[in-house]
């Protein structure tokens, strides 16, 4: 997925400054020479100016009508000196290099937090991927899924997890009580396997190891899912949520994050994720970018055209995946509406639909998710949201399976 990362950028200036850009706009311009030259000799044959000691020149001389003769006007001389400065300092800061986010990365899987400057342009760098997502975005299996974390960092690192790393195969994780047995999980990965199609061929190997990124090999050698509530009620939901982005801008193709109820500015502002960015910064610049970002979080996933993944649950709204398609998401989460239910509601023992105690979103039976389920041509819907002691939680005949992933919750 480096490779992802590289051609992102190459669709942009391929030097460090912008050799590309800046021979289109010298070219386009008009009133000067193709090429780079002196700004105060029209023809002469000095080599460019660099930035940072490259080989890519800082000047545009054909970008101002009319050149820079030895008797041109100084002040013209001095503009256009001050605009070839802004300019490369302006391109220079929209190029990530894959190093610098390989630090980024590294510096957030030591539970440091990065500089301000450094979240903002990784969020930049974010929106620009997040914005070409569907708001249904499709997964090819492999994936792990992921549900809530809810800002612990540790847990992300340590959690005991239920994962089937099987070529081929979908995978949900959630915490594993220390009793439980292999021989209790079998069928959700019997069942899983069978939902995508992809029978595997053994289903009596497990791996249960502590740190959640190991499960099935550290992104990028495997795919993962994250169904949103990336932050609020821990204690690093910063470091969380950034490295969570960090990845997902590192390794595009491997890594998807979808929305959840707590990425909402409301929300934030009472369950801790203002308060920290706050304390850890001194302002809410931070919190600013992060909250910015969620608007692009897309609001589901769909596994091989037979998972859907949720943060929360259905609508009374939404019968088809094509609907959720239409919602636009780039706002805050309203208090009604189908972009709401989809983040908000529960499944629930009731016929039909009902009114949830939360006061958003709805509870919907399972005569609703097995109705949905067939329209759609669909066989499992995947869904967080909810705290189950167990780490995932089967309902509706196993056509709706509730994932969790953030033990020892609210450090209790």
């Amino acid at each position: 997925m480096a490779g992802h990362w590289v051609g992102h950028l190459s669709s942009a200036p391929s030097t460090r400054c912008g050799l590309r850009v800046a021979s289109e706009l010298t070219r386009g311009c008009g009133g000067g020479q193709e090429g780079f030259a002196d700004p105060t000799s029209r023809n002469s044959s000095a080599k460019p100016e660099t930035c940072d000691g490259g080989a890519v020149p800082c000047a545009f001389p054909g970008c101002i009508s009319g050149g820079f003769g030895r008797g041109g006007s100084k002040r013209r001389r001095a503009a256009f000196s001050a605009y070839s400065v802004v300019v490369c300092v302006l391109l220079k800061l929209a190029t990530m290099a894959t190093s610098d986010l390989d630090k980024m990365i590294e510096t957030l899987r030591r539970c440091e937090v990065l500089t301000e400057s450094e979240v903002k342009l990784l969020c930049n760098k974010a929106m620009e991927i997040l914005v070409e997502e569907s708001n249904v975005q499709k997964i090819d299996a492999p994936v792990t899924i992921c549900g809530d974390i809810h800002g612990q960092f540790y847990d992300l690192k340590e959690v005991r997890v239920v994962v089937f790393p099987k070529s081929g195969d979908t995978v949900c994780a959630g915490l594993l009580r220390p009793h439980q047995s292999t021989q209790e999980v079998k069928p959700l990965y019997s069942y899983i396997a069978r939902a995508v199609r992809r029978a595997p061929r053994r289903t009596d190997t497990f791996f249960f190891p502590r740190k959640l990124f190991m499960v099935g090999g550290e992104c990028p050698q495997t795919n993962y899912l994250f169904m949103g509530d990336f932050v609020d009620r821990g204690f690093y939901s910063v470091e969380t949520f950034l490295l969570l982005l960090a990845l997902k801008v590192r390794y595009p193709d491997r890594i998807f994050l979808i929305r959840g109820n707590h990425e909402s500015r409301q929300i934030t502002q009472v369950y801790g994720f203002y308060d920290e960015c706050l304390r850890k910064y001194g302002s809410v610049n931070v919190w600013r970018y992060c909250t910015d970002i969620f608007d692009y979080l897309s609001l589901s996933a769909l596994v091989e055209n037979n998972v859907l993944c949720v943060h929360g649950g259905l609508s009374p709204t939404i019968t088809t995946v094509d609907q959720i398609r239409t919602i636009d998401r780039k706002q805050e989460v309203p208090h009604d509406g189908a972009m709401c239910d989809l983040l908000w509601s529960d499944p629930e023992d009731v016929a039909g639909w009902g009114l949830s105690p939360r006061g958003a979103g709805y509870l919907f039976g399972g005569d609703v998710c097995k109705q949905f389920c067939s329209q759609n041509g669909i066989e499992l819907v995947a869904r967080a949201h909810q705290l189950v002691m167990e780490g995932y939680k089967w309902m509706f005949d196993e056509t709706l399976v509730t994932v969790w992933s953030a033990p020892n919750y609210c450090y209790r």
